[in-house]
């Protein structure tokens, strides 16, 4: 996941069944698109519902952290070094990485072009397999939507995993999907249209490193209400890139369902919701 720019947001988040849609259901704004039912009964959709919600506490709205490219961004980003690191720290829920190509073919966990060495997708998916985390893979170029959906599925992580990313990049998928979906929605304004074309389980929103785009959404969010914006699309609701105790203290305030923090920024988790 990039530094959450308000042009392009990011984070994630859980667990969730499979689902389908009616072929009525399109996107009126690109040219690929990944069909998808929400099954929480949303006014603007409706399909199957779903047993198991990908955060199992939702409905007493505690807040998930997910660790921001395995740990923190930086040196040691997206590797399984930091999955380890985040696997020994209690206070952390998921993990959110970056997927990509590798010039040798394979998926690869990397932000920018996979280096030699790069961890591969196969060897993250089983590490995650064998902790109690939530899987949330940012899509970073075309094509690697419904392999990365298989992979993830065969790996054991189905009910526990998201694949998103900016509209231009999901691709595709007829009939019942196994793990979630998630949109990045660049500026508030856009969530109606991209609700409406993909019925996410998820919507990603957030701000980057420059100070104007944390205000700016802080101003904006305090206005208007991330809980119910959730709730009218029958979504859960992810904010990042958190770098600061008081933004993970004041999404917890929101009512939302996860953060995604850069850990080596916050600290120590439990003190940062305190």
């Amino acid at each position: 996941m990039t530094g959450a720019r308000m042009n392009e947001p990011e984070a994630v988040c859980g667990k969730v069944g499979a689902k389908s849609v009616p072929n009525a259901v399109k996107p009126a704004a690109t040219s690929a698109y990944w069909l998808a039912v929400k099954p929480f009964g949303g006014r603007h959709r409706s399909g199957p519902s779903r047993p198991v919600p990908l955060l199992q506490e939702k409905r007493s709205r505690i807040l998930k952290l997910i660790a921001h490219r395995g740990w923190s961004s930086g040196a040691g980003e997206n590797t399984l070094a930091a999955l380890r690191r985040a696997a020994a720290e209690p206070g952390v829920s998921g993990v959110e990485l970056d997927l990509r190509r590798a010039d040798d073919g394979r998926l690869a966990i990397s932000h920018d072009r996979p280096q030699p060495g790069a961890a591969t997708f196969d060897e993250v998916v089983r590490f995650i397999s064998g902790t109690r985390f939530d899987a949330f893979v940012e899509l970073k170029e075309p094509g690697l939507a419904l392999e990365a959906v298989r992979k993830l599925a065969t790996g054991g992580l189905a009910g526990r995993s998201v694949v998103f990313g900016p509209d231009e990049l999901l691709q595709k998928m007829d009939g019942e999907r196994p793990v979630a979906l998630g949109i990045i929605a660049a500026y508030p304004w856009q969530i109606p249209r991209l609700a409406a074309a993909f019925s996410p389980d998820v919507i990603l929103l957030g701000w980057d490193e420059r100070a104007w785009t944390r205000l700016a959404f802080r101003a904006w969010w305090s206005v208007f209400s991330l809980r119910r914006m959730g709730q009218r699309y029958s979504a859960e609701v992810v904010v990042g890139v958190a770098r600061r105790a008081s933004d993970v203290r004041w999404l917890r305030r929101q009512g939302i369902d996860a953060a995604v923090i850069d850990m080596a920024a916050i600290g120590a988790p439990g003190q940062a919701l305190k």
